[in-house]
């Protein structure tokens, strides 16, 4: 079985066009969009096993930075706020998830911890707000020529249609069994959860 050797984080997360703040569903959420690149890492520790043994300070190098952070407006509430999100190992055996935190200049005024792609509501004031985390992956023409596309392919016949098995954890390595859709090839990829350090937090913007 070949040996695939992927780096989660060998390209940085893509520019953000300030254009972009664009209303996703409804006037009733607040979203709150964080860059592909930041998405792949937070899948590939979310879906851990949270008995495998991980210790996020180890993975993460002691690195504070967020996988996303901004300013944040809210309807009703008149002072500036700003926002972070991070990892965070949830309770009640849920494995590992998103934290997000929402400040005014003086203090932390709200938070919430919750699985990707779930809705969670934070208390501001005294008013409860609806929020969504969202993948936003829009960029310039510019971005388009300078990023390159950094998709897995089959080693065999190249094809990009594979799927992957569940993800095995040791240390701060992970292994994953591959298999190409198109000629049956199977492989292993092993991810190496290097940090935060090619992430740029402020890409993540918030959009109401």
């Amino acid at each position: 079985m070949e040996t695939n050797e992927l780096d989660l984080f060998r390209s940085p997360a893509p520019k953000w066009d300030p254009a972009a703040k664009v209303q996703l569903i409804d006037q009733n959420w607040t979203h709150i969009t964080i860059s592909p690149n930041a998405r792949r890492f937070a899948d590939a520790v979310c879906a851990l096993h949270p008995d495998c043994g991980l210790d996020l300070a180890e993975v993460f190098r002691l690195n504070e930075r967020s996988l996303a952070e901004g300013e944040l407006t809210l309807p009703g509430v008149d002072r500036p706020l700003s926002f972070s999100v991070n990892l965070t190992d949830l309770e009640l055996g849920k494995g590992f998830g998103v934290r997000i935190v929402v400040h005014d200049a003086e203090d932390r005024v709200g938070e919430a911890s919750c699985l990707f792609d779930e809705p969670f509501v934070i208390e501001v004031d005294g008013t409860s707000y609806l929020f969504l985390i969202v993948e936003h992956d829009h960029m310039t023409p510019h971005d388009y020529a300078d990023e390159p596309i950094n998709r897995p392919v089959c080693p065999v016949c190249r094809e990009d249609s594979i799927e992957g098995d569940m993800l095995e954890v040791q240390g701060n390595m992970a292994f994953q069994p591959v298999r190409c859709l198109g000629c049956d090839s199977t492989w292993v990829d092993t991810y190496v959860l290097r940090g935060y350090q090619h992430l740029d937090p402020t890409g993540g913007v918030a959009v109401e």
